[in-house]
């Protein structure tokens, strides 16, 4: 089944939803502003009388607590073998996907950001608690993550048996009832959903939605040109990230550069990662750091993605492992106890709940 999925927020158009989304009005050309998603009528159709009991997805207790506090309302995780009563494929988004349907209202929930200007809005930062909180925030420029100063060595807690690293093949998504997306769960101890389309800076944060979402957050998507620079720090000051291009992974002429996994068959994306003297608010120093993906083009399943982070512009390389603090072995050629670079260090799969 096609989706249409574009670089910032779905603005839902279901029965529940056209009264309100669309009274916001807030459309534009600019691919980092909100923009409108509409798949067929006959595809949005859903049957809300379905008895839907028959869910077989897992969380742990205190994550679903935390989700029905943040949704407002009983949730029920469903797998790709649940009857769930919509016209969603779940193997469409991959192959350990389970998800939790639910169709965020604006009705009551008008835009707290009106009045506010960037200054007034950090000076008592939190982050988004909600879908529609985050919906306003980037209408606005403002971001929805961990706002706090990223180092560019990443802290890693993975996961390793037999000496191999393990990456997680759960993925749990929240999905209108027309499979558009709403927010991912990180996988780890600590529950936390990022928005779809909300902005987000944290290195744990950016690759967990660029894994879940295939795209960068609508912060990042700014051309790496003098031009780009300036929309970016007009839309988002301090928070703006630019480079969304080709990363050619060319090993025959960067010799010294390790080669990503599938890169023959795979076209991988290269942004910037923002650490500390990034973005003064008024001007961009792009440093070393960069996030190197495979995006939605080329598969719409999570299982299929590759996202990887060097701190030493493409010298070496982590995997993100899909979990919170989980990334791979570093290869490449700083890390290298020979002249070449080391190759990319295979990972095991599993579960996030299953033994």
């Amino acid at each position: 089944m096609k989706k249409i999925l574009n670089l910032s927020f779905a603005i839902l158009t279901s029965l529940t939803l056209a009264s309100c989304v669309l009274e916001e009005g807030s459309t534009s050309s600019n691919t980092s502003s909100i923009t409108t998603s509409i798949s067929s009528s006959s595809e949005s159709t859903s049957n809300s009388s379905l008895d839907n009991d028959g869910a077989s997805g897992y969380l742990p207790e205190t994550t679903v607590n935390y989700l029905e506090d943040i949704l407002d309302q009983e949730i029920k995780i469903y797998t790709a073998d649940d009857d769930h009563g919509y016209l969603v494929d779940l193997n469409y988004y991959g192959n350990d996907v389970q998800a939790i349907f639910y169709d965020p209202s604006f009705k009551d929930y008008p835009d707290p950001y009106k009045y506010i200007n960037m200054s007034e809005f950090y000076s008592s930062y939190s982050e988004a608690v909600s879908y529609q909180d985050a919906y306003y925030r980037t209408t606005h420029g403002f971001i929805s993550g961990d706002k706090k100063t990223q180092i560019a060595v990443p802290t890693s807690n993975a996961e390793i048996i037999d000496d191999v690293y393990v990456r997680y093949t759960t993925a749990t998504y929240i999905l209108s009832t027309r499979g558009d997306y709403i927010g991912y769960l990180i996988n780890g101890d600590e529950p936390k959903i990022i928005y779809y389309g909300g902005g987000y800076t944290a290195l744990e944060e950016v690759a967990a939605y660029i894994l879940a979402f295939g795209e960068v957050p609508p912060n990042s998507n700014y051309a790496k040109n003098k031009n780009g620079q300036k929309e970016a720090i007009a839309k988002w000051g301090r928070y703006g990230r630019v480079n969304v291009g080709y990363y050619s992974n060319d090993v025959s002429k960067y010799p010294n550069e390790p080669e990503l996994p599938g890169f023959r068959k795979l076209e991988y994306t290269e942004t910037d990662f923002g650490t500390a003297s990034y973005n003064t608010g008024s001007s961009i120093s792009r440093g070393a750091c960069r996030i190197c993906f495979t995006d939605i083009d080329n598969s719409s399943k999570i299982d299929d993605r590759y996202v990887f982070y060097t701190y030493n512009h493409y010298s070496d390389f982590q995997e993100y492992l899909n979990y919170y603090n989980g990334w791979g072995k570093r290869f490449g050629s700083d890390s290298s106890s020979t002249a070449k670079p080391s190759s990319y260090p295979k990972t095991t799969l599993k579960s996030a709940y299953k033994n």
